[in-house]
């Protein structure tokens, strides 16, 4: 549960703007969930070249999860699903 204090208030207040304009509010952390989804893709991705290259390639097993989930985002936004921003 949010302690009470300016930063609540602050959301509180986000909140409501949001709410006056139209905007349909779907949660307060909807992102939590996205994140845990791109975490599971990223290791199911990961996990076949580490187990191939650890002992064989030095820090494959530190650096290979980093570089897929990158490496997902590069082809996300190659394929034009990136952000839209209209000046």
């Amino acid at each position: 549960m949010p302690r009470r204090g300016s930063g609540f208030a602050a959301e509180r207040r986000a909140l409501w703007w949001y709410r006056l304009r139209g905007w349909k509010i779907l949660g307060e952390n909807v992102w939590a969930g996205v994140r845990g989804y791109l975490d599971a893709v990223t290791a199911a991705a990961a996990e076949p070249v580490i187990e191939k290259y650890t002992g064989v390639l030095a820090a494959a097993d530190v650096f290979t999860a980093s570089t897929t989930f990158h490496v997902m985002q590069s082809i996300r936004l190659d394929l034009g699903y990136g952000s839209q921003v209209h000046p």
